[in-house]
């Protein structure tokens, strides 16, 4: 019999780093792999950015599985894994390039979850919400790992704010969102509070904060042209 999700956090598999130096620490807390054992079912369409130990849970729920991650060496491990511990991998497939390339050829829509576990550098994490935002399901949920990384917990901030995104549960790591409406990816700054909030054009603190780096930066000139700016507008 293929092992359950207790089994595999037991002895998870070495699947990240050099050939000579495999580790198993890159991988989802257990408290979303819990979540994701309760909340998966079979026959889920499910997207995941980035693959691991993950991968293999959504395999062991029978979900019909899309793993995008550009490393195909990480693949055959996960398959040798799968392989040998009786893990069907019938309805997984398997896309070996980046996220900004792979995700907008996907055709399916309406997936119930998509994990964004992939590249966590600028810009890479909000070109995958966005086109992961525009092909989840209404009721669908969107889970975005390692929150300890700012561009991922900036994007936790922002969907905080967005009507259209409901939290349904947050970790230490990760944030799980519920989706509501359809369009919030579309939407101009002007309707994005989080941005209006934040933005020279609609708040005052961000123009005192911008003045402070002004003057920090030696920018006097900057400066005196914006101050001059203001005087006129008033």
């Amino acid at each position: 019999m293929p092992m359950n999700v207790q089994q595999l956090l037991a002895r998870p598999p070495k699947l990240h780093g050099p050939e000579n130096a495999l580790f198993d620490h890159y991988r989802l807390e257990d408290e979303l792999f819990h979540f994701l054992d309760h909340n998966i079912r079979e026959g889920m369409k499910t997207l995941e950015i980035g693959a691991g130990s993950s991968t293999i849970i959504f395999a062991l729920k029978k979900a019909k599985h899309v793993c995008i991650v550009p490393d195909q060496q990480q693949i055959e491990r996960i398959k040798h894994y799968c392989s040998d511990t009786n893990i069907s991998l019938d309805d997984v497939e398997f896309i070996a390039d980046t996220s900004q390339s792979a995700l907008p050829t996907i055709e399916a829509k309406d997936f119930d979850c998509i994990l964004i576990d992939g590249n966590h550098g600028f810009p890479s994490v909000f070109v995958d919400w966005y086109y992961s935002a525009g092909i989840t399901k209404v009721g669908g949920i969107i889970i975005i790992d390692d929150l300890h990384i700012w561009t991922c917990s900036t994007l936790v901030d922002i969907l905080r704010s967005e009507p259209e995104w409901q939290l349904v549960k947050e970790t230490s790591r990760a944030a799980i969102f519920k989706k509501i409406a359809h369009g919030s990816e579309q939407k101009e700054w002007v309707y994005q509070q989080y941005v209006t909030s934040r933005s020279r054009r609609r708040a005052l603190l961000p123009k005192f904060y911008y003045m402070l780096q002004l003057i920090r930066r030696g920018d006097f000139k900057l400066l005196f042209h914006n101050v001059l700016l203001r005087v006129r507008r008033s």
